[in-house]
């Protein structure tokens, strides 16, 4: 009986050593699960949003459904269609025209100078006896023996002022 009783008492030695170790080691066990729990919690509310994501693109996938039709199908041409050549050409051309002349109208336009007699004879109604030609030389009027263009100029001068005197009755005799 002794002999059974130290036997029992060994094995319940041993199943109180491998209860304690046990109890001993529970903690450790308890952190582990902890850790376990925690990844799987982490795991679920991902794929918990994932989820929902998916279920969001869906809908709004869903919501845009085009309610478009094709009525005719689009063609192309190796061509442009905008700017039209002809009418840019066309264009220029008539600018390219039409700024020199106005500005030449406008030019001709506001010039108020005489450059011959003609402008003078439009401008006033008076009698043209002549003109003396302009030269570049520094020299004299004219010299005493001179068959120059400047010097028949004045010859001409004279003998009109000569003709119109005669024609003129009046005292009074002003030349410009």
């Amino acid at each position: 009986m002794k002999r059974s009783n130290e036997i029992t008492l060994n094995n319940l030695n041993r199943e109180d050593a491998r209860i304690r170790g046990q109890l001993y080691s529970a903690p450790t066990k308890q952190k582990q699960l902890r850790g376990i729990e925690r990844q799987q919690s982490i795991k679920e509310s991902l794929y918990l949003y994932l989820l929902e994501k998916r279920e969001e693109s869906a809908i709004t996938l869903g919501m845009f459904t085009s309610n478009a039709k094709v009525i005719d199908h689009a063609y192309s041409s190796f061509r442009p269609v905008s700017p039209n050549k002809m009418i840019t050409y066309l264009a220029s051309l008539l600018l390219g025209l039409m700024i020199p002349i106005s500005f030449i109208y406008i030019k001709d336009l506001l010039d108020t100078k005489i450059y011959d007699k003609d402008d003078l004879l439009e401008v006033l109604n008076i009698p043209y006896i002549g003109d003396i030609p302009l030269t570049s030389k520094k020299t004299e009027l004219i010299s005493k023996v001179d068959y120059s263009p400047k010097a028949e100029a004045f010859r001409i001068i004279r003998s009109n002022i000569d003709f119109v005197l005669k024609k003129n009755d009046s005292k009074t005799k002003i030349f410009l």
